[in-house]
């Protein structure tokens, strides 16, 4: 009677057991969910080398590449290295995975093997002891007629509990097997993933020396590129003056209505403030100004591409395209002013309540001034530079007379 009663003990564990080591394998695929962004992540990076790579194919066949070229080889490299990394934690996630299969595996034979062993015990002891004429015997030695029931019971219980371990050895042997199989699929994704991040490791080295090459073939050239970067600081200076001077005109008017901000931000009516804190609110939500492309030029001051110990500075952001590209808003307002200046070309102005946006480098545009837009509607075309084989977007964000970051405000 102890023997089966320790039996029944070891099959109860083991039916607690199960249900555990489902919740565990359960708990490990929940990582799926990040496995699965990884992988969206992983055609997103894909993508933008793809877009690099033709960038960079139409800016080696212009007459003048120079820092374009290098801004190009730069962002396809940028991207590699995210995709790379991102290699390695899919790798990291298979690699626990593995652990985890192999853990559960060892667990899984252990139980195999004392479900066994109990199973021997049982049908030994069911060979001597349970034959017929025993089992009559058994029920009809007792002393009254509830001991004889009792023992009836025992004796169906028993038989129950041996089937039902002949079952529980079936279904761990079939659990058993699907962790081989799932162990050996786990390990040969991880074989294809090692080679192929070592392939985008090998195409990054590549990358950084064709990089490194062209540096080195403009480093001669730097009264050339110390005269382009001069150009540059005109042009944004030039735009950078008729921006602020349409914002305050815009704070002066407001001025008119109200005396109390001391003429340093807008005075919002009840519609505009609304549409500000919406504007606010989508911080790092806002679509891009043009379908596809990739940022070459970066906001803030920071270090010049070729040139060392030459600083430049950027009130916006850079977005190279497709040549035709259209342009788009990032959000609804009104149009406050197009300019055009042959350094940037034509640019759109958008007020946003508090908020400005600004597109320039623009080759035509189909809007005017006062006209209500939408988020997304297209507001023209993003002029191409036949001579650097470049086409270039830039876009700018501003809160009354402050500059902002629009790598931070636009979606990812």
């Amino acid at each position: 009677m102890k023997k089966v009663f320790f039996g029944f003990l070891t099959i109860l564990s083991f039916l607690v057991i199960v249900p555990v080591l489902a919740q565990k394998h359960a708990a490990s695929t929940a990582s799926s969910e990040s496995r699965d962004e990884l992988e969206k992540k992983k055609k997103r990076l894909l993508e933008e080398i793809e877009d690099a790579e033709d960038l960079l194919r139409k800016t080696r066949n212009s007459k003048n590449a120079s820092v374009s070229e290098v801004l190009a080889l730069k962002q396809k490299i940028a991207a590699r290295q995210k995709l790379i990394a991102n290699y390695n934690s899919q790798l990291g996630q298979i690699v626990e995975g593995i652990q985890s299969t192999e853990k559960n595996l060892k667990m899984l034979d252990m139980r195999l093997d004392s479900m066994k062993a109990e199973y021997a015990r049982l049908v030994v002891r069911a060979y001597k002891t349970h034959g017929a004429l025993d089992k009559i015997l058994f029920i009809f030695s007792a002393r009254d007629f509830n001991n004889a029931y009792q023992r009836l019971k025992y004796l169906q219980q028993y038989s129950d509990y041996r089937l039902a371990q002949a079952r529980l050895i079936k279904s761990t042997k079939t659990e058993r097997l699907q962790t081989l199989q799932s162990l050996k699929g786990q390990k040969e994704e991880k074989e294809v993933l090692l080679g192929t991040e070592q392939t985008e490791k090998n195409t990054l080295e590549k990358e950084r020396k064709e990089k490194d090459k062209v540096v080195a073939s403009l480093k001669g050239k730097e009264a050339e590129l110390m005269n382009q970067i001069k150009e540059k600081k005109k042009t944004a200076a030039k735009l950078n003056k008729l921006i602020e001077d349409i914002i305050k005109k815009e704070i002066e008017a407001a001025r008119k209505t109200s005396e109390s901000n001391g003429n340093k931000v807008l005075t919002l009516t009840p519609e505009a403030k609304a549409l500000s804190e919406h504007f606010a609110g989508n911080m790092g939500r806002l679509p891009w100004p043009v379908e596809r492309g990739v940022i070459t030029g970066h906001f803030g001051r920071h270090e010049h591409e070729i040139l060392d110990h030459v600083q430049v500075n950027n009130n916006g952001i850079d977005i190279k395209t497709q040549q035709g590209a259209t342009v788009r808003t990032i959000f609804e307002g009104t149009v406050k002013a197009v300019l055009f200046n042959p350094a940037f070309q034509k640019a759109v102005l958008i007020n946003h309540g508090e908020y400005f946006s600004v597109y320039s480098n623009l080759e035509s545009v189909n809007v005017k001034i006062g006209d209500k837009v939408t988020t997304k509607q297209v507001i023209g075309k993003v002029y191409t530079n036949t001579e650097e084989g470049k086409t270039e977007i830039h876009l700018e964000i501003w809160k009354n007379t402050d500059k902002l970051n629009p790598e931070t405000w636009l979606s990812n």
